[in-house]
């Protein structure tokens, strides 16, 4: 479970920086034109990874195992993968290459943590 506890620092350390950086720079109308992508996008980005990192943060302050909270953080990493995906399909003709990465990234990142996370469970629930 020592594992899983990095696992759910690392998800809340990196949801918390991208997202505050993330919002902090959205009122910032360069970087959006930046990205090609709108503010609305910015702001419900960087708005789920303050929340996913607020999630984790809170799993982990929390006495006692907490496999359904982490399992529900699981799927919510999987979802926002596929969220992810979905915007750079949806602004596949507005995103700059930087906004491609972005989102890519994101996805990449959340879905490999989810990945890893769920390695690191699946032996709790057995």
């Amino acid at each position: 479970m020592q594992s899983m506890r990095r696992l759910l620092r690392a998800d809340c350390v990196a949801g918390l920086t991208v997202g505050s950086v993330g919002l902090a720079l959205t009122g910032f109308g360069d970087l959006g034109e930046v990205l090609g992508l709108s503010q609305t996008v910015l702001c419900v980005v960087g708005g789920a990874n303050v929340l996913y990192g607020l999630f984790a943060g809170s799993i982990l302050l929390l006495p006692g195992p907490q496999t359904s909270r982490i399992a529900l953080l699981i799927a919510a990493n999987f979802v926002w993968c596929a969220a992810c995906l979905l915007m750079v399909a949806l602004h596949a003709r507005s995103a700059s290459m930087l906004g491609w990465v972005y989102l890519l990234g994101e996805a990449v990142f959340v879905g490999g943590l989810a990945v890893l996370e769920w390695r690191a469970l699946r032996p709790v629930l057995q």
